[in-house]
């Protein structure tokens, strides 16, 4: 739960959401062509690492930060 509110935004309503989301489809991608193995999870991991590198405050969070969050995100 936690990774999805880190990668959605912390600290907004719509980013555990979408966090949610996106933690599942990476997944169920990740398992399709990789398999249920050791790899998954390095996978994910590696997806979390380059989200806080690229968006420190979350998807969310670092798009409303800039002034380009759609509007139907801005759950605010």
């Amino acid at each position: 739960m936690v990774l999805m509110c880190v990668l959605g935004g912390k600290g907004t309503i719509a980013g555990p959401v979408i966090g949610a989301i996106l933690i599942i489809a990476f997944n169920e991608l990740f398992v399709a062509t990789l398999g249920a193995s050791e790899i998954n999870v390095l996978a994910t991991g590696l997806i979390m690492m380059l989200t806080l590198i690229f968006f420190p405050l979350g998807i969310v969070g670092t798009l409303a930060k800039h002034g380009k969050l759609p509007q139907f995100l801005n759950w605010d």
